[in-house]
């Protein structure tokens, strides 16, 4: 059984995520800022954390793969995607369609912070960053 890592299990996308795993046979393990408060199915395993910090994920069980549906913080991005890339192996990130290969600078802050994240992604993950036209590769999460 795949153990997949949600940040952000409770958001829109997040919740859609924790279902879809639990349909198909894996194991979702959420990281919840309030996990009394999150809501979700009892097949879930709730741990308190969030993104500030890799020692924010020490507490974190062997995953297959780390799903983070909330945003990395700028500041403690690459600390964060090296403590990931070396729990689960698989980061699969959720990114915007504005961010593109060819760009190196964007106006707004999201775009700078998801461009940021991906490339750390990229550098930090074995096999690179797998894409579709989404945004990540759909085929990481599922080992493929």
């Amino acid at each position: 059984m795949e153990r997949v890592l949600v940040v952000g299990a409770t958001g829109n996308a997040g919740s859609q995520v924790v279902r879809q795993l639990l349909e198909r046979g894996a194991h979702g393990t959420a990281l919840l800022r309030r996990p009394e408060a999150a809501g979700l199915p009892d097949a879930v395993t709730r741990l308190q954390g969030g993104l500030t910090g890799p020692l924010c994920l020490e507490g974190v069980p062997g995953v297959d793969a780390a799903f983070p549906t909330w945003c990395v913080p700028l500041a403690t991005a690459p600390a964060v995607v090296e403590a990931l890339a070396r729990w689960a192996g698989r980061i699969v990130f959720l990114s915007n369609m504005t961010v593109r290969d060819d760009v190196d600078a964007y106006d707004d802050r999201e775009s700078t912070r998801q461009h940021t994240v991906e490339r750390l992604i990229s550098r930090g993950c074995q096999g690179g960053m797998g894409r579709n036209m989404a945004g990540p590769d759909h085929r990481h999460a599922a080992g493929g």
